[in-house]
């Protein structure tokens, strides 16, 4: 009888490993390898506009998404002045502003110049929330990123930002892959159009 009990023991042990080695194998089997082609190779055909954003967190992908938009349709203003440069954009949609500065400072050592400071504060405001991104890089090393989210008592938050987008005519895609949120927004120049009126 203990034998018994023993070899039942062992063949129920050994079912479980293989099941859940098979579950591992699956998992990193249909585990993306690679961000989505569509945020690589975003969309592009005539009146449309595609824009990409990625970011830790999805307020922080959306943000970037639409300063990428903002970016493509708005005029930036750009100077650079021995080495120091920087450009301003800023986008209204009903309801809806994206701005959004970059500074850099270019170096210039044995006749190639490289980014030695760069720094990106973007900002997306609703009548509902703002959201703030503060990206400081020096010599490509991160030294300082903030993000903040200041929204009023509304219980669907991004829901509801994703709402307004898309009923403006602005078309959201977003997935995850290894830790970041991937977003592409497109929206056909018509429906732009038919928003600046």
């Amino acid at each position: 009888m203990k034998d018994l009990l023993k070899n039942n023991f062992y063949l129920l042990l050994m079912i479980l490993l293989i099941s859940s080695s098979n579950q591992n194998l699956y998992a990193q089997k249909y585990q993306p390898t690679s961000p989505p082609t569509w945020y690589v190779n975003p969309p592009k055909r005539d009146g449309l506009i595609s824009a990409v954003g990625t970011g830790e967190t999805n307020a922080e992908a959306i943000l970037n998404s639409l300063v990428d938009l903002s970016n493509k349709l708005e005029t930036k203003v750009e100077t650079l002045d021995s080495g120091v440069g920087s450009s301003n954009s800023i986008l209204e949609l009903k309801g809806i502003a994206i701005s959004s500065k970059i500074e850099r400072v270019l170096e210039e050592t044995g006749g190639s110049t490289s980014l030695n400071w760069w720094k990106s504060n973007s900002t997306l405001l609703t009548k509902n929330m703002q959201i703030t991104s503060i990206i400081e890089e020096k010599d490509d090393n991160t030294t300082f990123h903030s993000l903040e989210i200041m929204s009023q008592d509304t219980p669907n938050g991004l829901l509801d930002l994703y709402n307004d987008l898309e009923s403006l005519g602005i078309k959201i895609k977003s997935k995850n892959y290894l830790d970041q949120v991937f977003i592409l927004l497109t929206i056909d120049q018509a429906s732009l159009d038919q928003m600046k009126k």
